[in-house]
């Protein structure tokens, strides 16, 4: 399985979605920042750092005890936890957690991409706290997907009184734990072999496919000067810019993107076109006092502070984007047609279904993350990703 931190895991009773897109920007922004410099090599480090760093990961492991497997295991009576871990999710969310310190981003891939990225391989007298140990196996279930290398699960070893001792995400309906040894019988797997791999690779900075039959390429982002994960353009908030009714720049690169070369705008007289601008405005005007759009005042408080550069530029983005504030896109999904009968009714413009990889709307309401494409957002866009679950 595969656990990442989403929007929907920084979001709190106690947090705005404005607060948490914003931590989520700033954690990209981030993680790309430490791509690029992962590519150009890190220096040498001295042991004492690595040693430092291994334990660091170990007790950055043990922080997530407790912590259950997977959601779809979990009893009815049950509450639905905040995180869910599996073996290859905690081994993931230690080294995330610690990426300043690594030196790199670990992919999002499973045990068998961890296996072909830390290529030393070590006897057991030899292992230390914080080595990985990869079992291969074969899944007993016929249904249950053939895994690379038929690499089945992971833990990382700690040794303790028994010598043999690891802490992982075991078993489906269990949790992260300790365990007294690395030796045991799962029911959904017959192990064939084990493989203690050393973290040293990983401590050096690197963290790279070391098998020839899998790269396990990372792809190059290239950020365009629109993207708001562009850390050149911090004077524009992210996740939206309230817009001034009184702002005749504005009020005009609407009109501009609403005009009737848009393939989305079937508007056929000048005067019925003022009425929906207009009513438009209205029920913008009446979000901005809503408590729930909190987000568009605070990215009203950004704007202020920058007003000559930052009204500017964001029209200039506008313009140059082609976005259309008041066009949605609604993917056919958990309860799609209750936001499309509420949109329409405000006099919205729906995108075709085809559209889902289009930059040009001011909302978006999908349920997979594949739909989106955080890269390319623009001030002024909402997207609402809502997973059926």
């Amino acid at each position: 399985g595969d656990v990442e931190n989403t929007l929907n895991n920084d979001t709190t009773k106690n947090t705005s979605l404005q607060d948490a897109f914003s931590k989520f920007r700033q954690r990209k922004i981030k993680e790309l920042q430490l791509q690029k410099a992962s590519r150009k090599g890190n220096a040498e480090r001295t042991q004492e750092f690595k040693d430092n760093l291994r334990l660091k990961f170990v007790e950055q492991l043990k922080k997530y005890i407790g912590v259950p497997y997977a959601e779809r295991y979990k009893a009815p009576e049950d509450p639905v936890a905040p995180l869910y871990l599996d073996c290859c999710a905690l081994v993931r969310k230690a080294v995330q957690d610690l990426q300043d310190d690594f030196g790199f981003v670990i992919g999002k891939w499973n045990q068998a991409y961890q296996l072909d990225t830390c290529p030393i391989e070590v006897p057991f007298d030899q292992l230390k706290p914080g080595d990985l140990i990869f079992y291969i196996g074969t899944y007993t279930s016929k249904r249950s997907k053939k895994q690379k290398h038929d690499c089945t699960h992971v833990e990382v070893f700690l040794g303790g009184e028994t010598g043999e001792a690891t802490i992982g995400s075991r078993y489906f309906r269990g949790k992260v734990g300790i365990f007294p040894s690395y030796k045991f019988v799962s029911t959904s797997w017959s192990c064939d072999k084990v493989y203690f791999r050393s973290l040293d690779t990983w401590l050096s900075g690197e963290c790279r496919s070391h098998c020839s039959e899998h790269p396990w390429i990372v792809p190059d982002y290239t950020l365009s000067k629109k993207s708001i994960f562009d850390a050149d353009d911090d004077d524009i908030s992210a996740g939206g810019e309230e817009e001034d009714e009184e702002n005749e720049e504005d009020n005009e690169c609407d009109e501009n993107n609403n005009s009737r070369n848009d393939d989305d705008d079937n508007i056929n007289n000048e005067e019925e076109e003022n009425k929906i601008i207009k009513n438009k405005k209205k029920l913008f005007n009446k979000l901005k006092k809503n408590k729930d759009y909190k987000m568009n005042e605070l990215a009203s408080n950004n704007a202020k502070q920058s007003s000559t550069k930052s009204n500017t530029s964001l029209s200039e983005k506008r313009k140059s984007a082609n976005i259309t504030p008041y066009t949605y896109y609604v993917s056919k999904a958990n309860g799609w047609k209750l936001v499309k009968n509420a949109l329409d009714k405000h006099n919205w413009q729906q995108l075709p279904f085809e559209y889902k990889f289009s930059s040009r709307f001011g909302l978006k309401w999908v349920e997979r993350r594949s739909d989106i494409d955080y890269r390319s957002h623009i001030p002024g866009q909402l997207v609402c990703h809502i997973p059926n679950n």
